[in-house]
């Protein structure tokens, strides 16, 4: 079978075909930038100007979920939010469209947090990305216009995929500074100095995919463009070992306290610690036991209310879908 794009997103795939997954696979292991054209694929079915509207007039979203940012720094809200009252009276404080149609006008950045719970196509997608990558996805929308940019050159500690919804945006990318940054070890990184390795522009259905650690720069070239990020954090060694000090903290050899003087019986008991670190790590499927303790990464399903004869119930999406068919 030919491995097409499609041209309306079908959300099992996330979008993607196979070869591209193929891609995404090896651009990971090799810790590299990957652009995949989308030629007739739209992302129309996922997002649009419309959903946007309803999102902004019906969710009821507030700071920090919703936030403008402007060459790297984040609005103050007061310039974006209002207070109003309710049917009953209570003071409600939510977004301004009016003030973030002005300030979309002046150059910043819109961001919305958690997309995936204020849109069901978006979330489809996320649950299709999640069975995939066998990590937690998160999903934030970013809209701008005009030719400011809303983000200065960063890196992010997770790695994304970027799905150009509307309009066009440009990319300047660098390669990351050390191999594998994590924030809480790297923290702030000096910008990169040299040209970017790679500048180039997003039309509508490309996904772009970034590793954790590479420096980008998005830029908006004086027409609405809207994009999604869907981030996820894979686990590394160090995620392990964090794991591993719970675990074996059984063993009371770690819970002793530590010999300060640089002589017996310090070096036995690091000896004893040596060798009891060295026992763990050879017990037979001791990575099975740490990956059975984070998940399969499959996606938990939707809980949902069925009303029927006997009343009412939860019921899973997945289990109403079954039944339906």
């Amino acid at each position: 079978m030919r491995d097409t794009i499609p041209s309306v997103c079908t959300e099992a795939a996330a979008c993607l075909t196979q070869r591209e997954w193929q891609l995404i696979d090896e651009a990971c292991i090799k810790s590299d930038m990957l652009l995949m054209q989308g030629n007739e694929r739209s992302f129309t079915s996922v997002f649009s100007w419309s959903g946007l509207n309803e999102v902004l007039a019906f969710r009821n979203l507030d700071f920090p979920r919703c936030r403008l940012i402007k060459n790297g720094r984040a609005l103050e809200p007061a310039k974006y939010l209002t207070v109003r009252s309710d049917a009953l009276g209570e003071r409600v404080r939510g977004i301004s469209i009016e003030k973030i149609a002005s300030q979309l006008e002046s150059g910043v950045t819109l961001v919305v947090e958690n997309l995936d719970d204020l849109w069901p196509a978006v979330r489809e997608v996320k649950i299709a990305l999640e069975a995939r990558l066998g990590e937690k996805v998160g999903a934030t929308l970013f809209v701008g216009t005009g030719q400011s940019a809303g983000f200065t050159t960063h890196w992010d500690d997770g790695d994304v995929l970027v799905y150009q919804i509307q309009g066009q945006k440009r990319w300047q990318l660098h390669e990351p500074s050390v191999i594998s940054p994590t924030k809480d070890i790297h923290g702030t990184l000096p910008l990169p100095t040299t040209p970017p390795v790679w500048d180039s522009t997003l039309a509508p259905g490309d996904v772009l995919y970034l590793p954790r650690g590479w420096w980008h720069a998005p830029i908006p070239i004086n027409e609405p463009c809207m994009h999604i990020s869907f981030g996820f954090w894979r686990r590394t060694a160090m995620d392990f070992f964090r794991w591993l000090s719970s675990y074996v903290a059984e063993n009371p050899v770690w819970r002793q306290n530590l010999t300060r003087e640089k002589m017996p019986p310090a070096e036995s008991q690091w000896e004893a610690l040596r060798n009891a670190l060295n026992r763990q790590l050879d017990e037979p499927n001791l990575l099975d036991r740490y990956l059975e303790s984070i998940g399969d990464g499959v996606p938990t399903p939707q809980p949902l209310l069925l009303f029927d004869g006997a009343g009412v119930h939860c019921c899973y999406r997945n289990e109403l879908a079954a039944k339906t068919e």
